[in-house]
């Protein structure tokens, strides 16, 4: 389980794991700090943007599991999931004013 053989799997799983999570998430970062972008007549919008999609995921990450590992040992693991609703309930919200801006111009 832990020799050499299995340490080589695991990197390579990884590795590929991260390639098809990461290699997507940049793309899409990308498009929507262009599209977000676009709303503002600064030069420095599409910089400005960019940085805060890429530090408020890395934030995330980082800060992700000191907060999950406690929730999860002190309420369970339906605890974090709930979290997670809560918290995309709240991200929809934020953004239903954009999308309702974004539809309205199709019709």
């Amino acid at each position: 389980m832990f020799d050499i053989g299995g340490m080589v799997i695991n990197f390579t799983l990884q590795f590929i794991a991260g390639f098809f999570i990461n290699g997507p998430y940049a793309l899409i970062t990308t498009a929507v700090s262009a599209n977000l972008a676009c709303k503002v007549p600064s030069k420095s919008a599409m910089a400005t943007v960019s940085a805060i999609i890429d530090g408020t995921g890395s934030i995330g990450a980082a800060i992700g599991p000191a907060i999950t590992g406690p929730l999860a040992d002190k309420f369970g693991w339906n605890s974090i999931f709930q979290l997670s609703m809560i918290v995309d309930f709240i991200a929809v919200l934020c953004l239903l004013r954009v999308g309702y801006q974004e539809i309205r111009v199709f019709f």
